[in-house]
């Protein structure tokens, strides 16, 4: 008798120190959640824009390109044509939804490489005197945080430029730098 009566205040305690054991172990669990969620939360974040961003080396984006129903490949042939270029194209997608028949929606278009995305960047400036393709432009894709620090640096060159108007600006990297022109 005296050692069931043991046995069975020993499983008892046994089983109460284990609940008790496994509340802490909880309690553990759930501050170190807690604690590390913000810095996992950053690390995703971080992974994920650099994925983004990695994928985003092969795309460039097309503005202004008229909408003539599904032959963008065949404009976008000729627009690589006038920059003496010919990349192997992937995709090319329209974004957003068609708001009207005057205004173009952008275009994203996936090419083999960034090498390739790089070359039709810099010979992009030929389209400025081009009488086809004059108000179109090229610009590499952005990530939203990439675009809103373009669009202030542009903003800051459009102040230089009517503050100091006898003088040449231009964006280097995301600053606004004076530039001596060669006559």
């Amino acid at each position: 008798e005296k050692l069931t009566a043991l046995q069975s205040n020993t499983k008892t305690e046994i089983s109460s120190y284990a609940a008790m054991l496994q509340k802490q172990c909880d309690a553990v669990q759930e501050s170190c959640a807690a604690a590390l969620a913000p810095s996992i939360k950053r690390i995703s974040a971080v992974v994920a824009a650099s994925t983004t961003s990695e994928d985003r080396f092969s795309n460039l984006m097309v503005y202004r390109l008229p909408e003539r129903g599904k032959d963008d490949s065949i404009q976008l042939r000729a627009v690589f044509e006038e920059l003496e270029e010919a990349p192997v194209v992937k995709e090319i997608v329209r974004l957003g939804k068609p708001v009207d028949k005057s205004s173009a929606r952008p275009l994203k278009v996936t090419l083999q490489d960034k090498d390739a995305v790089r070359r039709v960047l810099a010979r992009g400036s030929r389209l400025k005197d081009s009488s086809t393709f004059g108000r179109m432009f090229l610009t590499p894709d952005r990530i939203l945080e990439e675009r809103e620090e373009r669009r202030r640096v542009v903003q800051l060159l459009k102040e230089k430029r009517e503050a100091e108007s006898g003088k040449t600006f231009r964006i280097r990297g995301s600053t606004v730098v004076e530039v001596t022109l060669s006559e």
